[in-house]
C-alpha cells in the first residue's frame, strides 16, 4: 500500500508541476467546489450515518488530454456531521463537456481517513488501512460562465491491499465556482 500511495503522490506532483501554463497564469486555482453528501450510501451495505460537508479545490488544466478534455489536480475533503468517518484526498480529475452546458468529471487519487481500521461495531466500517484509494465522479451543468451544479459520487477503498476492505461511498450535490 505504501508504494501505491507514493505512486499516487508522485503522479499528483508531476501533474501539478507540469501544468506550467496554469501555474504561471492567472488560473493556478481554477475552481472551488462545496456541497453536501449523504454519508455511506454504498451499494452493498450502509453502516454509518450522517451528512458530509464536502469541499474541493481544483487546480488549472495540465493540457495533457487535448481539445475538449481537461486533466486537473484536485484536493478536498468530506467531513461527517455525525462523528463518523472523515476523509481528505488528493488526485487528478479528467473532465469533458457532453452537450451544451452538461459535463462530467471522473477522478482518482489517494485519501487519508480517520475511520475505523478493524472493528466489530455494527455502525462503523472496517476500512483496513489509514491511506486508501479515492475515486470520484460528477455529472454537472454549467449555470453561466462561473457557476455549476453537480451530482457527485465519492468512494474510498483499499482495493483488498489490507486485511479489511469494506469501502465507503458518499452521494450528493456540489456547487462549483470557476475563476476565469
Amino acid at each position: 500500500m505504501r508504494n501505491a500511495c507514493v505512486g499516487l503522490s508522485a503522479a499528483f506532483a508531476i501533474g501539478l508541476i507540469s501544468s506550467s501554463a496554469a501555474i504561471a497564469g492567472d488560473n493556478f486555482i481554477s475552481e472551488i467546489r462545496a456541497g453536501a453528501l449523504a454519508h455511506d450510501q454504498g451499494f452493498t451495505s450502509h453502516k454509518e450515518d450522517g451528512v458530509d460537508a464536502s469541499g474541493e479545490i481544483v487546480f488549472g488544466d495540465t493540457g495533457w488530454l487535448g481539445d475538449g478534455w481537461t486533466l486537473r489536480p484536485d484536493i478536498g475533503g468530506d467531513f461527517n456531521t455525525d462523528g463518523k468517518t472523515n476523509q481528505a484526498y488528493i488526485g487528478m480529475l479528467a473532465g469533458h463537456r457532453l452537450l451544451g452546458p452538461i459535463f462530467f468529471d471522473v477522478g482518482a487519487g489517494g485519501a487519508w481517513h480517520d475511520g475505523k481500521l478493524d472493528t466489530t461495531d455494527p455502525d462503523r466500517h472496517s476500512l483496513g488501512c489509514r491511506v486508501l484509494f479515492h475515486l470520484e465522479g460528477d455529472l454537472g451543468v454549467n449555470l453561466g460562465e462561473n457557476w455549476a451544479v453537480m451530482a457527485h459520487i465519492d468512494h474510498i477503498s483499499n482495493a483488498d491491499l489490507c486485511d479489511r476492505n469494506e469501502g465507503l461511498t458518499n452521494l450528493g450535490v456540489l456547487i462549483g465556482y470557476r475563476f476565469n
